[in-house]
């Protein structure tokens, strides 16, 4: 892992921040460069495992180009200092075509082969997780990455995308991602937030029963083949939803090369 000296670092730009955590942006005017920081809030013995496990998951992540590489850790401030991406998040996207956004989530699939295939869960897959920067796709935001089946984290995704099997708190697999990615490519696609407007309480009930949006609802011609790849990436059973990101790339890819 790369290490830096922090203090040739100049000046600190909050750019987001929540109940958690601090997102701040570093430019060091020594080496012209920018870093990407995350300062956890109001620590506490559950946040200080789970920046532990986020650490240890993105240093077996940092050999490939699609994650962040780490340029600090400091366990004192509890923060993770990381190469700052150029790009911007798919949430800023607008005005794509179908097949241009089935061509992004074919490259969000091939990323998400490289951390199944270690057994990693993602657990967070969504717009403002994802960075583009002309062709290149990346993943971005480990904070609750786990390992397969490991269910000492109790907090969830971000509701739009979390799956049926987080709001249960059961373990969960590489099918929990796949049911993410699904919703990613309805707001794509449609170019409309799931849910918009809707309250928490009436998104959890319509996910859990298997009451989603249907993409054909917002754009009539839609190719009936995506409404239903669209559909099986949401199963709310997980034996009836893609059993892995191959096979949903499968299924897209015979689409895109209509």
């Amino acid at each position: 892992m790369q290490k830096r000296n922090v203090n040739s670092i100049k000046s600190y730009k909050n750019i987001a921040s929540n109940k958690n955590s601090n997102y701040n942006v570093i430019t060091d005017y020594a080496n012209h460069k920018k870093y990407f920081q995350k300062v956890i809030k109001n620590i506490t013995e559950e946040k200080r495992n789970m920046i532990k496990n986020e650490q240890e998951i993105l240093k077996i992540l940092q050999k490939y180009k699609y994650f962040p590489k780490i340029i600090d850790i400091n366990d004192k401030q509890l923060s993770i200092t990381y190469e700052y991406i150029e790009g911007y998040n798919l949430e800023n996207i607008r005005y794509i075509n179908t097949k241009k956004a089935i061509k992004i989530i074919i490259k969000i699939l091939n990323i998400l082969k490289i951390i199944h295939s270690l057994n990693i869960v993602h657990s967070d897959i969504k717009l403002s997780n994802i960075i583009i920067n002309k062709e290149e796709i990346y993943l971005i935001d480990f904070g609750i990455a786990r390992y397969q089946g490991n269910t000492s984290f109790k907090k969830y995704a971000s509701i739009r995308y979390c799956s049926p099997e987080q709001y249960r708190q059961l373990p969960l697999d590489s099918r929990s991602d796949i049911y993410s990615v699904g919703i990613i490519l309805f707001e794509l696609v449609t170019e409309t937030q799931i849910f918009k407007n809707e309250k928490k309480e009436n998104i959890i009930k319509n996910k859990l029963s298997g009451h989603l949006p249907k993409i054909r609802d917002y754009i009539l011609n839609i190719d009936p083949e995506i409404e239903k790849i669209y559909s099986k990436a949401t199963e709310v059973e997980l034996c009836n939803r893609y059993q892995c990101v191959q096979d949903m790339e499968k299924d897209l890819l015979n689409i895109y090369k209509k």
